[in-house]
């Protein structure tokens, strides 16, 4: 299933069967009684778009954690999301939705009603912003406590107990976590596990696929993709081919990395920088081995895009370029990050409250703007070049 296609379906059909939900559960529903703090045993996480949303999530799941020490914490997120939820640890557990296919989507969201019967979840945190899908499947788990932000709207209020104002001012991070407090809380990131084989095998891999020892050469990683729901957050192919063709340094290899379906994008600029080593890793590597990788970069040059919240999880140094979406609600956490960002008069155009889709009508003027000169004297900065 498209992004495209499960917003339509979100909008179209899930306000309705909010609606139907709502008015059952006023008039035939039988509501469970609260339990206190230190009785709550078990607690459903919701989050489904987004891998930088996940990692940004990490500070709240922590505090979660430490607020409820009794209870044991399960993630509902797309199958896709399955590799990165089980190397969090503050989630004991995770349970997924299929959307490979429409069947699929369906046939494993049945699947996840009929286990809501088997775990009696006390309290759901729904992270999602504005779906109707995910606070259906809130109110199902019939738990007493069911949060989410708030939309003044009838079929949200119907169907959760409490609703968070979302901030816009405020860091996507603090967002999540006014969901416990109202106060700002120190953000930090939580890491990633990553196992040892996967480093061996990546050890492996540069020794016999790419033909240097890990630690010989600094790695720079390339992601000039920002995913597939808004495209304008690209910095163009052709800036980021001029950038590494201009780039003095040497014993230095660059890794390019994306999803499959992106490879032949990536295989383009790749074959332009003819007189640098390069490699196509888009679509490549398994996830683990994808961790490693940004842990051993010395720097990742990136769009607006989840790869910049991984590596900033793992202590990376990254250089990221920002237009439609603003750093200020959507940008990394720690201090080795670099921001470059052209606040134009139409900036941010992105943003939660229409569901990230809207289209530009400047083409993304903010993101040419930033010019490769720029972005090259900042990579230079953070190699101490000059």
């Amino acid at each position: 299933m498209t992004v495209r296609l499960m917003r339509f379906v979100d909008r179209f059909v899930g306000v309705p069967l909010c609606l139907f939900l709502g008015y059952w559960k006023k008039y035939f529903g039988k509501k469970r009684r609260d339990v206190a703090d230190e009785k709550i045993q078990n607690i459903l996480v919701i989050k489904f778009f987004g891998m930088g949303s996940i990692i940004l999530l990490t500070p709240t799941l922590r505090e979660i954690k430490n607020k409820y020490p009794n209870a044991k914490i399960t993630f509902l997120s797309f199958k896709s999301n399955g590799e990165l939820l089980k190397r969090i640890s503050s989630i004991d557990s995770h349970l997924s939705i299929s959307t490979e296919t429409p069947d699929d989507f369906v046939r494993s969201t049945f699947s996840l009603i009929k286990k809501f019967r088997d775990t009696p979840f006390d309290v759901v945190f729904d992270f999602e912003f504005f779906s109707k899908f995910s606070t259906l499947l809130s109110a199902l788990t019939n738990a007493p406590q069911r949060l989410a932000f708030a939309l003044p709207t009838r079929w949200r209020a119907m169907l959760v107990t409490e609703q968070i104002p979302l901030h816009k001012t405020h860091h996507v991070a603090q967002c999540f976590l006014s969901f416990l407090y109202k106060k700002n809380e120190l953000l930090f990131l939580d890491a990633p596990k990553i196992f040892e084989s996967e480093v061996i095998h990546f050890k492996y891999l540069c020794k016999e696929l790419w033909g240097f020892t890990l630690g010989e050469k600094q790695i720079i990683t390339l992601n000039i993709n920002a995913g597939k729901t808004f495209l304008e957050r690209r910095w163009s192919a052709n800036n980021f081919t001029q950038l590494v063709q201009s780039l003095p340094f040497e014993n230095v290899v660059y890794f390019f990395i994306g999803d499959e379906s992106e490879r032949r994008y990536v295989d383009d600029v790749v074959k332009q920088c003819r007189n640098k080593t390069c490699f196509n890793l888009a679509g490549a590597l398994p996830f683990g081995e994808f961790l490693v990788l940004l842990k051993h970069s010395s720097l990742l040059i990136t769009n607006d895009s989840g790869p910049l919240h991984l590596a900033s999880s793992l202590g990376t140094r990254t250089l990221s370029l920002y237009g439609p979406e603003s750093p200020e609600f959507y940008g990394p956490i720690g201090e080795q990050n670099t921001i470059v960002y052209k606040k134009i008069s139409c900036s941010p155009c992105m943003n939660v409250y229409d569901a990230k889709s809207f289209r530009c009508p400047y083409d993304a003027q903010c993101m040419k703007d930033i010019s490769v000169e720029e972005v090259k004297a900042e990579v230079e900065k953070m190699f101490n070049f000059v």
